[in-house]
């Protein structure tokens, strides 16, 4: 998930390098700040991701772990989907099939497609009740 999270990033930033002045985002230090800031989740997840490729490398069951990154990944996904629409505005909610569609569409499919994301292979709900038994050793409540 976050080399997909990494390539949705990088056709953002992409999309937002390439455009004329005029068309640029109205406050550019706050998009920047905000790209910036989902840089940063988008390299915590990696680590997350590799620390758990890494426990089963070593024999070990990742137990919890795999809640923290997938949980983490998911919802990162949901923000920078979220922030990607935001910054495109209106036609960033335009289809795949729309050629007037920035980032080829991409934009509208990825915020519909991590809704997806939190609820497969455990809502993120269910990932949270992981960590807190097994990972912070509480009980069930």
């Amino acid at each position: 998930r976050i080399g997909a999270i990494r390539r949705s990033f990088d056709d953002v930033c992409a999309h937002v390098r390439s455009l004329p002045a005029a068309a640029r985002p109205d406050e550019p230090a706050v998009t920047a700040a905000k790209l910036a800031e989902h840089y940063i989740e988008i390299e915590v997840g990696r680590w997350l991701s590799y620390r758990v490729a890494w426990m089963q490398d070593q024999g070990q069951q990742p137990n919890y772990e795999a809640s923290v990154a997938k949980t983490f990944a998911t919802e990162l996904a949901q923000r920078l989907a979220n922030t990607t629409v935001n910054l495109l505005g209106l036609p960033g909610t335009l289809a795949l099939s729309s050629y007037r569609a920035p980032i080829d569409g991409f934009a509208s499919f990825t915020y519909l497609l991590t809704a997806h994301w939190s609820i497969s292979a455990g809502t993120s709900e269910i990932q949270r009740n992981i960590i807190a038994q097994r990972g912070l050793g509480l009980p069930r409540g």
